[in-house]
């Protein structure tokens, strides 16, 4: 998409603004200012990236209120030791209220050069829609009834017309534990995953957390092979819920 009409569509979003200026967020839980830089000595086929991601952070702040909502009653059914995490649930806002577009525009960028790759070009549009955590939940489960748990969650939310677009199993992975899903929202059509872990599982995440950064830098062979053992090591701590296993392995809808 030319640059000019990324910025006509942009501006056209309710209350927000162009050029360095702060816009408002509404239909949103998310209160406050938002502000959007666009740096002009960035090449042109950037900006138009970076204003797609943008433009996919402010969709979804607008659907975000919806899907919590929805998440939130789906949820209701299971175990009250149980809550859902959804600080933070659109990616691309910090805490300050401002936009990182970076993970998004990085995500845009790697579906893009996919396609173009498959021979099937899409637009930058076109793949920020296809972005699947732009909205993403933790929920935390009790590890006894943990399997039960997640089928029970997931099943509300398919008598909530939502799709299961993807599912990924990491419980027998060495440095990760934890079941990852990808569902479609009927009313807004907006993609979201939710994250299902054990409390035990959250507590390790949230050790590991700077190494699993150092993990995915540029380091030597070395420290990279240091920081796994680590990360197996603390992760072998975690226990295995009874039934985590047969849960799913990947799969993806279509």
């Amino acid at each position: 998409m030319p640059l000019f009409e990324t910025l006509a569509s942009l501006a056209s979003i309710p209350n927000f603004t162009l050029n360095n200026t702060v816009g408002v967020s509404t239909g949103s839980s998310f209160s406050g200012n938002v502000v959007i830089n666009v740096d002009p000595n960035v090449p042109a086929r950037d900006r138009t990236t970076e204003l797609a991601a943008q433009r996919s952070i402010t969709g979804a702040m607008r659907d975000e209120e919806h899907v919590t909502l929805l998440m939130k009653d789906a949820l209701s059914g299971v175990p009250p030791t149980s809550f859902l995490n959804d600080r933070h649930s659109v990616k691309g806002i910090e805490p300050d209220g401002s936009y990182d577009t970076s993970r998004i525009g990085f995500k845009i960028g790697k579906l893009m050069e996919s396609a173009a790759k498959a021979g099937k070009p899409i637009t930058h549009d076109e793949a920020s829609k296809m972005v699947y955590d732009g909205i993403r939940y933790s929920v935390h489960l009790d590890t006894p009834t943990y399997a039960n748990d997640v089928r029970s969650h997931m099943n509300a939310l398919r008598a909530h017309g939502c799709e299961l677009e993807q599912q990924r199993n990491y419980w027998n992975e060495p440095v990760y534990h934890a079941y990852h899903t990808v569902w479609r929202e009927p009313l807004t059509n907006r993609l979201f995953e939710v994250q299902y872990h054990t409390h035990e599982g959250s507590n390790a995440r949230r050790t590991l957390r700077p190494q699993f950064f150092i993990f995915r830098s540029p380091v030597s062979d070395e420290k990279r092979a240091q920081v796994s053992a680590q990360m197996k090591a603390e992760w072998a701590k975690v226990p295995v819920p009874p039934g985590a296993l047969g849960l799913g392995a990947l799969t993806t809808a279509g």
